[in-house]
């Protein structure tokens, strides 16, 4: 393991065992906080409360480790019985290791006031013990308290396999937000810069065609900024638009129709603009690389994170 002395310059030391509580809890709050946000909204176009919020606790009978497809299995069943009636159900739920050792499972689960959730345990939807149902009245406070006392020496008695948390459900356009939230943070900040220099792009645009019009109508010598303006490129997204060429544009605009299409289709279900690679990301809708500016060394299980030369 590489001292902590010796790292290189914007370089960074995380132990995975560590890390991976702090991303429960973070996407936990995250999950729970746009959950909330779709039902106030539906709520609000139908002018009255539309949902329940259950507090749902899955236990063994035994002193068991359970198996890791055992909520999944339970969920299945859960969803299949939303759907028949008609509707769909957003949930989400986190694992608690006890200090005997056992495992269970806390979920919430948002439901149609119209709806009563049968009892999981007699439906044998959950065989392996009981279920205790409530209602609840902080769902946000509720599984981040769970998810807190999550530890590093816990995740070390799980079997090999077993999920910390799930989500399901929801809004498939909105996934995408959430997705965006929970993305690296490096991810983050070349998107919002790419987003900006469009921004500033149109700004100073727009700012140019005035000076030009001014030069124009009172014979003035164009600026030496306006001048530089004219000469650099355009961000890329922006590409075609703005030409001389009346076919570059036509076929600039019929790529931008195309791109937007892909685009719809993909938010309809749900899946992700962005997919990860080796290496960084790339777009699904352009087919435009992401390198990542970082390369990861592992060793003795810890991670060493490095700013790539150059």
């Amino acid at each position: 393991m590489m001292p902590v002395a010796c790292l290189q310059p914007h370089s960074f030391q995380f132990d995975p065992a560590k890390l991976r509580p702090q991303r429960l809890r973070e996407t936990i709050r995250e999950v729970a906080k746009q959950y909330e946000e779709e039902c106030r909204i539906e709520e609000q176009r139908m002018g009255r409360p539309a949902f329940r919020r259950l507090f749902v606790t899955l236990t063994y009978a035994e002193n068991s480790k359970g198996d890791p497809g055992d909520v999944s299995e339970c969920l299945r069943h859960v969803r299949q019985w939303a759907r028949r009636l008609g509707c769909e159900v957003r949930y989400e739920w986190v694992a608690e290791v006890q200090k005997r050792g056992a495992l269970h499972y806390h979920l919430l689960i948002w439901l149609p006031r119209r709806l009563l959730l049968p009892k999981l345990d007699r439906r044998g939807w959950w065989p392996h013990g009981m279920t205790q149902v409530q209602t609840a009245r902080n769902p946000v406070g509720y599984l981040c308290k769970y998810a807190s006392k999550c530890r590093p020496e816990d995740l070390r008695r799980l079997r090999k396999g077993t999920r910390l948390y799930g989500h399901g459900g929801g809004w498939p356009a909105w996934r995408e937000t959430l997705r965006a939230k929970l993305r690296q943070r490096w991810i983050r900040r070349k998107l919002q810069w790419r987003a900006d220099d469009v921004f500033l792009y149109e700004v100073e645009r727009e700012a140019a065609e005035n000076e030009r019009e001014m030069a124009a109508l009172f014979d003035l010598e164009l600026p030496a900024w306006v001048q530089r303006f004219e000469r650099q490129r355009p961000p890329p997204g922006l590409a075609g638009r703005y030409t001389d060429s009346e076919s570059e544009f036509l076929a600039w605009q019929v790529d931008q129709w195309e791109r937007q299409d892909r685009r719809d289709a993909l938010l309809r279900k749900g899946r992700a603009l962005l997919a990860r690679c080796t290496g960084g990301y790339v777009d699904r809708v352009t087919g435009e690389f992401f390198p990542t500016p970082y390369k990861v060394i592992v060793e003795r299980g810890i991670v060493t994170v490095q700013r790539k030369e150059g």
